[in-house]
This record gives structure tokens, C-alpha cells and sequence, in this order.
């Protein structure tokens, strides 16, 4: 049994190799021969093999040999064959391996990743470790950097709307915050700021807003549509996301004017009252008036009546009476 390797140029590659018997019993042999070929070589010549060596018995009916591939070694998919005598029968099997531009890894200086990137790390199968361990399987991994600006938070993002996207990873919830914060900036254009409650609109305007482009993208996504398979029928209730992207935009509403001004959008409540001497302040009372001084048929109230006094600019309507000389 082989199993595929890739390795880099100057590096070395272990191959290995495990022998079992009829009952597919793991077996220890005797003879076990490595021949290592180019790419493009015929692996029937053994002529043609660029170097060859006896493996070395690690366990289990397994062996190993380790080959050092030169730094101007061909590129390409490379030949192991194997030989092996047991119970006086000559066993063979042919496999291959990998050879690849050689590569590192090192600790970047900070100067070397930049903001708001992703960064993917790939490792080959093969690679060995500080120990000389090699990888099995190929892995990969990646990490976002720093993201700037950044106006709030993953977590205060879930709080606000995270039911609507329980299965979304944090790397995917900090790219909508990276945009929900750049298109805050941009809102924010006010030269003078009410500071920390600036910080705050800005803060909760974020956060809504990165919400809203999780939520609008699950709406667009599976979430939409039915399904049925006979009698079994599968259908999306969408009152619940409708509900939370009305949520989310009265939530925009309320914190873009803060945004907008620095955080004086609104004022405290003022209250204006006219001066007494202000001609043309209302009078209260019953105003009542004499109309017809030393007519005693008058001196009851009577109609209403439109008058304006001298010192005033405001027409108004009252009773006529002579009980009184000047009107309440």
C-alpha cells in the first residue's frame, strides 16, 4: 500500500509502503527494494531509475524510505517502485509522488498584512513539522485582519437580529459591518459632534445596518419558496423576517438623522409664551362690552359682535352689554 506524497523542490520526501499477506494480515518481508523514476520515465527498465535503496521496516508491515529531492529536480508527477520477497515470492508495487515548487512559512512582520483582508493558508499533504512529522492530508485555514473601520460588533450584530442567521460565521457577520461602517463614515459629514452621543447613533446606526444586509441576503436566499412531495408539503413562513427587516429600518430611521448632524438632530422641547403688553395677545374672559352708552334698551347682553380696540391689531367677537364700561 502507497500513499501519494507532494513535496517541494530541495526538501525530503518519505514514502512508505505497507506489505500484507493472502488474508490481508499485516506482514513483515524481506527485500524490500525502493526505485525512485522521473516524471516521463519507463518504470519497466529499472535502468531508468534515477536512484534506488532498501526501505526501512517501521511497524505493522510497513516500511519507509526517504529520498531527498534536489533543488534543480524536474517538477511533475514522479515513480516509486517497490520490491519485496515473502515466503519466497516476489511481491512488487508501483506508486507516485508529487514534486512541487518548494515554499515556507514564516511570522510576517506587521507591516506585511494590510487591513481588511482575508487570508488563506493552504498545506499540502506531506509537509513536515518542526519534528520531521509529516502531514497526512492537505489543510487550509483562513483569518480575516484587522477590519477598519469597524463601528460595532459581531456580537452586538447577533443580539440585534442573530435569529435570522444562526448559522452564518463571524469572518461573513464582520464583512457587513465593514461596509455598514464605510457607509457610515460617508453619512457622517457634520463638522461639529455632540461626541458621545455620536458615538453611540453611529454605533446602533452600524449595527442596524449590518443586520439589515445579513437579513436582506437570507430573504434572497433559501429561505424563500416551498416544497412537497406527495401528501408532505415543507412551505417558508417569512412574517418573522419581514418583521425584524421592518424592525431594522425603523431602527436606520431613528439613528441616520444623529448620524447626518454629529448627533444634534433633535433639541429640547421649548415652550413660548407672548409678552401681557404684546398687542396682539389674546384676551380671555366672557368680553363683555358696552356698545351703546346711555341707551338702556343696550345694557343687556345682546349679540356677538366683531370690534377692534385701538391698541390692538386683532379682531374678535363679544357680548354687548352696558353693565360694564370695558370688556373682560
Amino acid at each position: 500500500m502507497g500513499i501519494n506524497r507532494s513535496q517541494g523542490l530541495g526538501q525530503t520526501i518519505s514514502l512508505r509502503a505497507q506489505i500484507y499477506d493472502d488474508q490481508t494480515i499485516p506482514i513483515q518481508a524481506s527485500g524490500v527494494t525502493v526505485y525512485i523514476f522521473e516524471p516521463s520515465v519507463e518504470t519497466t527498465d529499472l535502468d531508468n531509475a534515477i536512484t534506488s535503496g532498501s526501505a526501512t521496516n517501521w511497524a505493522g508491515g510497513i516500511y519507509y524510505y526517504n529520498y531527498d529531492i534536489a533543488s534543480d529536480a524536474t517538477k511533475g508527477t514522479w515513480s516509486d517502485l517497490w520490491y519485496a520477497t515473502l515466503n519466497g515470492q516476489l511481491l512488487s508495487g508501483l506508486f507516485s509522488f508529487d514534486v512541487v515548487d518548494a515554499g515556507s512559512l514564516s511570522s510576517l512582520s506587521l507591516g506585511q498584512l494590510h487591513y481588511n483582508n482575508e487570508v488563506t493558508i493552504t498545506l499540502s499533504s506531506g509537509i513536515l513539522a518542526t519534528d520531521g512529522a509529516s502531514l497526512e492530508n492537505g489543510y487550509e485555514f483562513s483569518f480575516l485582519t484587522e477590519i477598519t473601520p469597524c463601528y460595532t460588533s459581531s456580537d452586538k450584530v447577533v443580539l440585534e437580529a442573530g435569529g435570522a442567521f444562526p448559522n452564518i460565521s463571524d469572518s461573513v457577520i464582520y464583512r457587513a459591518i465593514l461596509e455598514a461602517s464605510l457607509e457610515a463614515g460617508i453619512l457622517s459629514f457634520a463638522g461639529n459632534m455632540n461626541n458621545n452621543f455620536f458615538i453611540h447613533a453611529r454605533r446602533e446606526w452600524t449595527t442596524c445596518k449590518a443586520a439589515a444586509i445579513l437579513a436582506s441576503n437570507a430573504k434572497a436566499g433559501n429561505l424563500v419558496g416551498q416544497k412537497s412531495l406527495g401528501d408532505f408539503s415543507v412551505s417558508y413562513n417569512l412574517n418573522a423576517l419581514n418583521d425584524l427587516l421592518d424592525r431594522i429600518a425603523a431602527c436606520l430611521g431613528k439613528w441616520e438623522a444623529q448620524l447626518r448632524t454629529g448627533g444634534f438632530a433633535t433639541r429640547p422641547p421649548a415652550m413660548v409664551v407672548k409678552g401681557e403688553l404684546d398687542p396682539d395677545r389674546p384676551q380671555i374672559g366672557r368680553l363683555w362690552r358696552t356698545t351703546a352708552t346711555g341707551n338702556i334698551s343696550r345694557r343687556i347682553p345682546a349679540a356677538n359682535e366683531k370690534n377692534n380696540t385701538p391698541d390692538s391689531r386683532r379682531w374678535r367677537n363679544d357680548f354687548s352689554s352696558s353693565r360694564w364700561g370695558r370688556g373682560w
